[in-house]
């Protein structure tokens, strides 16, 4: 195939290829576009509940604080003994409801280091409203077990007391306070810094802090409880790693969930949870970043592999289609180059016939001889093709010419131009071929033809002659021809 030709196949494929991948990408776009939007829903979703649970820790907050806050009296020398005498021992910690609950005066743990029960004894009344304020009522028990399943925990921080009160049963088999917790703070881990932004807020703020006895990074929701003015506590609402699960979750996209990267960050403390991680990894299709509050960022990354199970259909149809337009251009282009070659080939022997001796061939050999490159130019036809004829039949004509034919095709370069001319009468021209070297290439056609003709009847004349410049096609046919008949006259001798 001419080079021209495959350059303007080439051409048509890529002009192919840039077309129904146009049509890939829109696809691809509307695909990223959706999932996009999609990513912001999940924030949405998940800062709606976010949001419903600040406002529930703030509002337990303000509840304590107003409780706290109210005169009452203080508690008589026979209530203090009745509150002591609720109290149980693990260890170094004292409580109410360590073990199992059996004290009714407070439904949940409460927990403390203190020796003496007068300091915080006065608390007691006003926590019994944390347990209102944290298990509102629900009429229907399967949304009640549901939520308690998935329920974060929500506790209380006294500073003042030291002690921690959360409405839900707590065993000192999962959870035993220590000095630790409260001289570090290490059961929040919260510097001075966030608690002193208390004095001057009273909004629920969200942290991430490691816990010391989870030993893994809780996001938590703070929100402060004041007396005179004075920071006394924070509730602490924690959300275990399958509580935020359950709230960033796709539900209604399975194939999303499997595929995406969910991260929390604490801007200020740079900790981070990993919500969500995909189960195979190739790059990230779409990264949606979103600051659903103050100090806090979610990053969700959905990785390609969603978009190749989600959409294989279309990228089958992309590659199908594309390959089958493909193989159309390259059978019309196969076709195109057969009809070329049947133009310009000999029906009999497949050599090139006389349409190949155009004015373009002529001027491609008159450049290779001012290039210095030599150019000869061989004359051959069959001895006795008519004494053949008569003889043995047409049949054995025509097999000498194919069978010379043959042998000439067996002998030549692939860059070279064997050529028919009409009957038994052939020509070659050989490109960059010394004219010193055509007895070597009239020897090979010699034996080519003696392995192909078992009946040795078969045999050729030929003249050669070397182009020079501004020598045409014409002229070396006769120079050649003219070599041709002086070789016929010397075997008739």
């Amino acid at each position: 195939m001419m080079l021209k030709h495959k350059v303007v196949r080439g051409l048509i494929s890529l002009g192919v290829v840039a077309f129904t991948s146009t049509f890939f990408v829109y696809e691809l776009m509307n695909s990223y576009r959706s999932m996009n939007a999609y990513m912001y829903y999940i924030v949405e979703k998940a800062e709606s509940a976010l949001l419903a649970d600040k406002y529930q820790n703030q509002n337990i907050a303000s509840y304590l604080t107003r409780r706290f806050n109210t005169p009452t009296p203080p508690l008589s020398s026979y209530q203090q003994r009745q509150i002591c005498a609720q109290m149980e021992y693990s260890g170094l910690v004292r409580g109410i409801n360590l073990n199992h609950r059996h004290s009714p005066l407070l439904s949940g743990t409460f927990q403390t280091l203190a020796n003496d029960c007068h300091g915080w004894a006065q608390d007691i009344p006003q926590l019994t409203a944390f347990d209102k304020a944290n298990l509102p009522d629900e009429t229907d028990a399967s949304e009640k077990q549901a939520r308690a399943k998935n329920r974060h925990i929500t506790y209380y921080v006294d500073l003042q007391n030291k002690y921690i009160y959360t409405s839900s049963f707590i065993s000192t088999d999962a959870f035993t306070l220590t000095p630790r917790d409260f001289l570090k703070y290490g059961r929040l881990n919260v510097d001075t810094t966030v608690l002193n932004g208390f004095m001057s807020s009273s909004k629920a703020v969200p942290k991430i802090y490691h816990d010391t006895f989870r030993n893994k990074n809780i996001m938590s929701i703070m929100s402060p409880v004041y007396v005179a003015g004075k920071l006394k506590g924070i509730v602490v609402s924690d959300y275990s790693l399958n509580n935020l699960q359950d709230i960033f979750y796709p539900y209604d996209r399975p194939l999303v969930s499997r595929n995406l990267d969910i991260k929390i960050k604490d801007t200020h403390s740079q900790r981070q949870i990993n919500v969500l991680s995909s189960k195979k990894s190739i790059f990230n299709y779409v990264t949606h970043t979103h600051n659903f509050a103050k100090g806090m960022q979610v990053r969700l990354s959905l990785d390609v592999r969603y978009f190749l199970l989600s959409s294989w259909k279309i990228i089958l149809f992309y590659l199908l289609s594309t390959a089958a337009l493909l193989q159309l251009v390259r059978l019309h282009f196969r076709h195109y180059h057969h009809v070329s070659r049947e133009n310009i080939s000999d029906t009999m022997t497949g050599l090139y016939n006389r349409k190949i001796l155009t004015q373009s061939l002529e001027s491609r050999l008159q450049r290779a001889i001012a290039a210095d490159n030599p150019v000869t130019f061989i004359a051959l036809d069959c001895d006795k093709l008519k004494m053949l004829n008569d003889t043995w039949g047409h049949d054995e004509g025509d097999r000498a010419i194919v069978t010379l034919a043959q042998a000439i095709k067996n002998s030549v370069r692939g860059s070279d131009y064997p050529v028919r001319l009409g009957g038994d009468e052939f020509m070659l021209i050989l490109v960059n071929y010394p004219f010193e070297e055509t007895p070597k290439l009239i020897q090979r056609i010699e034996h080519n033809v003696s392995q192909l003709d078992g009946t040795g009847r078969i045999h050729f004349s030929w003249g050669a002659a070397a182009m020079r410049p501004d020598d045409t096609l014409k002229d070396m046919y006769k120079a050649a021809d003219k070599q041709l008949y002086i070789n016929k006259q010397q075997k008739q001798a």
